[in-house]
């Protein structure tokens, strides 16, 4: 069974910028599957709404989000041979080299926050064995307006990754102590509560 990363990934610009990188995502995911997730995916196609506003991006539930698949997809070819061949791994080779990890992954939790007239928004989910700066770098390298920070932790292996897109430039060696403080502090506490259950 793979490790679980928590992923933290925060999108900060203007409201219309953030508006056009959603909506990116939304048409793309109601119109095609986008990785192996296709069953789940193609359930859920054409009920994306598109957002117009503020307050259409706050009212977004995380199960209203595409996969972040949604943004980058997987070539369709190699998602058909899947489907007719699961043993064929074509599939792994272009995940692990545009993504950065195996799977696709869905948004678990999403906030927006506003601040000195930008928006903030916070997309948190797992991935596999680590996280996914190479879907962020692929990504961010699109939309040179906005900016990307990715924090990623493996509590299992006490393993960290970081990394920021501002202004199309990548920073593929970003930290930030504190969230990753923040991680161990809060796993600590985790296996307190376990321990407190057992007896």
């Amino acid at each position: 069974m793979a490790n679980l990363c928590d992923n933290s990934l925060e999108i900060i610009g203007a409201v219309n910028d953030i508006i056009d990188f959603f909506n990116k995502g939304i048409k793309t995911a109601n119109e095609k599957v986008t990785s192996l997730e296709y069953e789940a995916q193609e359930k859920k196609m054409g009920t994306y709404k598109i957002i117009n506003s503020v307050d259409d991006l706050k009212n977004l539930d995380s199960c209203d989000v595409p996969y972040l698949s949604a943004w980058l997809p997987m070539p369709g070819d190699l998602i058909e041979k899947h489907k007719q061949d699961n043993s064929n791994e074509e599939w792994f080779d272009w995940a692990n080299n545009n993504w950065g990890v195996k799977w696709d992954s869905e948004v678990e939790m999403f906030d927006v926050t506003e601040e000195d007239g930008d928006l903030r928004v916070s997309l948190f989910y797992q991935t596999a064995w680590n996280g996914n700066c190479e879907w962020l770098i692929n990504v961010g390298q699109e939309f040179p307006e906005l900016t990307f920070i990715l924090n990623a932790y493996d509590p299992d292996e006490d393993e960290y990754w970081g990394c920021k897109v501002e202004k199309g430039e990548v920073d593929d060696e970003y930290y930030d102590e504190e969230w990753l403080d923040n991680m161990r502090e809060g796993d600590e506490d985790d296996w307190d509560d376990e321990d407190e259950d057992e007896d």
